[in-house]
C-alpha cells in the first residue's frame, strides 16, 4: 500500500460476500498496532455483527493483536487469516518474527470464552495495565519491571486523542476518564505497546 497504515481499525456491521453472486470476495486489512472485529467495536457505525459469508476471504494483520469480540462470525466455507507481524515490513527479511493464524471455517465461527472475546497478539510484552477492567475507580498503573519513564497516549474508540503524559512505570495514573473502552499507547523511547483499557 502506499498509503500510511491506519494506527487502529475498527471492522464492524458488514456482510463480507454475502451479495457477489458465487463470485469469491477478498479483502485485507491492516493495522500498524491493532484490529478489532465485532458487533459493536467502533461508535462509527451502527451496531451490528461482522459476518464474512461462505464465499468470504478476510486477511487481517496487525504489529501488537487482533481482537475477534462478540458478533464477529465466519461462517461455513469461509476463510479468515490473521498475522500478527511488522505491517510494511516482510518478517523473513527483516529478522523480525511474526505469527499467523489460519482458519478455513467449517462451521460457524463463535468465540466460545467468557468475555465473548478472543484476542490475537504478540507476545512482546513489556507492560501490563492493571486494574484493567478498572471497576469503580479511574486510576490504573502501567506496571513494568523497570521503574521507567513512559510516555502514554489514550485514545477513545472513535480515534480521538484524550489523554497524553509522561509518567513513571509503576505509579497511579488518573486521568478524567468516562466509563467505556480505551485504546492505551505506552511509548518507552524505543517501542511501542498497545492496550485496551475498560472503565467501567
Amino acid at each position: 500500500m502506499d498509503e500510511l497504515e491506519p494506527t487502529v481499525v475498527y471492522l464492524q456491521n458488514q456482510r463480507v460476500g454475502w451479495n457477489t453472486n458465487g463470485v469469491e470476495y477478498k479483502a485485507q486489512y491492516e493495522a500498524s498496532y491493532a484490529i478489532f472485529l465485532g458487533e459493536n467495536v467502533s461508535p462509527k457505525t451502527d451496531v451490528a455483527p461482522y459476518e464474512i459469508w461462505n464465499n468470504g476471504s478476510i486477511f487481517c494483520m496487525a504489529e501488537t493483536h487482533i481482537t475477534l469480540s462478540k458478533g464477529f462470525h465466519a461462517k461455513a466455507g469461509s476463510e479468515f487469516h490473521a498475522q500478527i507481524g511488522y505491517v510494511g515490513y516482510s518478517p523473513c527479511t527483516d529478522g523480525k518474527s511474526s505469527e499467523q493464524v489460519t482458519t478455513v471455517v467449517n462451521d460457524t465461527y463463535k468465540p466460545e470464552i467468557s468475555s465473548d472475546e478472543t484476542v490475537i497478539e504478540s507476545d512482546n510484552k513489556n507492560y501490563i495495565i492493571a486494574p484493567n477492567p478498572s471497576i469503580g475507580e479511574q486510576s490504573f498503573q502501567i506496571l513494568s519491571s523497570n521503574s521507567e519513564t513512559l510516555t502514554i497516549r489514550l485514545f477513545d474508540l472513535s480515534g480521538k486523542q484524550i489523554y497524553w503524559g509522561r509518567i513513571q512505570a509503576n505509579t497511579n495514573l488518573s486521568p478524567d476518564l468516562q466509563s467505556g473502552v480505551y485504546i492505551v499507547i505506552i511509548d518507552n523511547g524505543t517501542s511501542e505497546q498497545i492496550e485496551k483499557l475498560v472503565i467501567q
